[in-house]
């Protein structure tokens, strides 16, 4: 390659290296739904151009991956290239700093927000629904593996993520000091009377809150990740 083909290849690695760090995941671990993730959160911040350019690169490093015996399956083929998606359509989202700032706003000294605390994290790490944080259970945390298990995705698929340092410090602290003593699986669960698991419109109106709290303005109820 031309030392200009190289640079443009280790910007948009270099982005990608720097997501994987943010999720807690190396290149062993990758999967597509963690690179297709990856390709539809940078929609929000390039252009058309540049979307090609990535998605591109990506499927040349994936390649290599697999050549090397990195990855057991070539999944290169299975990254779509954005002329294949209507980017238009693709749900900007809120930046990282604008998430720390909303993380900022909670109390993680109180159960209520050791709660909230793992729940938001879950969103803005891997772009989970309100609907698939709802229906977490105490067996979709594979501690063993460092794995999330998410299921209740569209389609009724289910998806295997690697498991964030950073939530599962969350998680802990929240089954630790927060979870209310009972016997069903499902993870999150009110605090005040009645006890009941909380429903995916509970988990929404949380994230709105904060990032009410935290001066980010939202166009509509956040049910898919943290969309503007």
């Amino acid at each position: 390659m031309r030392p200009g083909s190289i640079a443009h290849y280790r910007h948009y690695l270099r982005v990608f290296e720097r997501h994987l760090g943010d999720i807690g995941c190396d290149p062993m671990s990758l999967t597509l739904p963690v690179v297709t993730a990856f390709i539809t959160t940078q929609a929000a911040h390039f252009g058309r151009t540049a979307m090609v350019s990535l998605a591109s690169i990506l499927r040349v490093f994936l390649r290599y991956l697999h050549r090397e015996y990195v990855l057991q399956r070539d999944i290169s083929k299975l990254v779509e290239i954005p002329q294949r998606y209507r980017l238009a359509d693709i749900p900007r989202s809120i930046s990282w700093g604008s998430v720390q700032d909303m993380l900022d706003q909670v109390d993680r000294r109180t159960v209520v927000g050791r709660r909230d605390y793992a729940m938001l994290l879950l969103m803005a790490v891997y772009g989970l629904r309100s609907r698939e944080v709802a229906l977490l259970t105490l067996d979709d945390v594979d501690w063993k593996r460092d794995r999330l298990h998410v299921r209740g995705r569209k389609a009724e698929h289910s998806t295997t993520y690697p498991l964030a340092p950073v939530v599962g410090e969350a998680i802990v602290d929240y089954l630790k000091n927060g979870r209310p003593d009972v016997q069903s699986r499902l993870l999150f669960w009110r605090h005040l009377a009645p006890q009941s698991p909380l429903t995916h419109s509970a988990v929404s109106a949380t994230a709105s809150k904060y990032l009410h709290r935290a001066g980010i303005p939202v166009s509509r109820p956040v049910s898919n990740g943290f969309q503007n």
